[in-house]
């Protein structure tokens, strides 16, 4: 090999070590398959949220390791954000609840489908945990309601029937 090739190839090598630890290090977990759902390629958040290390995670079926739930109920087969990227179904961005044995976490999901010269060659899914969100959101909508309750009430007791407290 010419000494421009062995450079080419080592500036190559460099670029992706980077590349790796960039997406190792953002807050979304990112998981990449081929086109069969088996996993290719997770950053280190994707490997904390499933709560598997990296040889477990690498050439497993995705949708093993990340069931999803929407209202309470199983996320089908087809409505899985992983069969959507892959049945070239349109990016989409939704919320989805997936449980641990040591947390229930709220998923903010895109899919999309990656082709290479026009044949489709596998998926990736770009997952924001959203469960601090969410419960933020809820705490000030109960603030607000019994901060109304309390405005609109002539006096205290009044007011706690309408709250709730006991």
């Amino acid at each position: 090999m010419t000494d421009n090739l062995i450079a080419l190839i080592h500036e190559l090598q460099a670029t992706l070590g980077k590349m790796e630890v960039a997406l190792g290090a953002i807050s979304e977990a990112i998981v990449w398959t081929g086109e069969d759902g088996r996993i290719q390629w997770s950053n280190a958040t994707f490997d904390q949220l499933i709560e598997r290390q990296r040889f477990d995670v690498l050439g497993a079926n995705l949708l093993d390791l990340l069931p999803l739930r929407q209202q309470g109920q199983a996320v089908s087969l087809e409505q899985h954000p992983l069969n959507q990227a892959l049945t070239g179904q349109a990016n989409q961005t939704n919320i989805y609840e997936f449980n641990q044995p040591t947390q229930r976490f709220l998923l903010d999901i895109f899919s999309t489908q990656i082709e290479f010269k026009g044949q489709q060659i596998s998926a990736v899914l770009v997952i924001r945990d959203v469960t601090a969100r969410h419960q933020l959101e809820q705490r000030r909508a109960i603030q607000f309601s019994v901060t109304r309750t309390l405005a609109q009430a002539a006096t205290l007791e009044e007011a706690i029937p309408r709250i709730g407290v006991k």
